[in-house]
């Protein structure tokens, strides 16, 4: 697989000037798992196809970012968002695009989490994170995650 990596990525950056893609992260926790989490993995003919992300999706022109994480929830996994908080924004630039990915945590949702676009999808404790290839701009959100959880801040229900 060539490499994609092109920058270093900004964690939590001020004004952007240059063209990007705005899009909605969510880290749907497991109800019943402190350190399981959803991802699913971009189908064939897509940009980065054959990684693993988390669900979400493009911000739409004139939706709020919380409005467009509600909606992608909904049609790409099937849930409906009870409980969610920002956790960080990621910008980073590919080679081919620029990407500022707003991150969320979900820890109260209703539904049972399916694949409705065709793509897989599977909960993955943090250990497991390893074994499965991500985007870059994800890298600052799962070392975010991981150490959350090792300092026992993580969300109980």
């Amino acid at each position: 697989m060539p490499s994609i990596e092109a920058e270093t990525p900004l964690i939590n950056p001020g004004e952007i000037l240059e063209p990007y893609v705005h899009v909605v992260v969510a880290i749907l926790w497991q109800s019943d798992a402190r350190d399981r989490f959803l991802i699913a993995q971009r189908p064939s003919g897509k940009h980065l196809a054959g990684f693993w992300e988390f669900p979400g999706g493009k911000v739409e022109p004139g939706e709020s970012v919380r409005g467009a994480l509600d909606r992608e929830l909904r049609e790409e996994v099937g849930v409906v968002v009870m409980q969610a908080a920002p956790l960080m924004r990621v910008y980073y630039r590919y080679p081919e695009r620029n990407v500022l990915l707003d991150t969320w945590e979900v820890d109260g949702f209703y539904g049972k989490a399916e694949a409705r676009e065709g793509q897989l999808i599977k909960w993955i404790d943090l250990q497991e994170i390893g074994a499965h290839q991500f985007p870059p701009a994800d890298h600052p959100i799962l070392d975010a995650i991981s150490h959350k959880v090792k300092a026992g801040t993580q969300y109980s229900p």
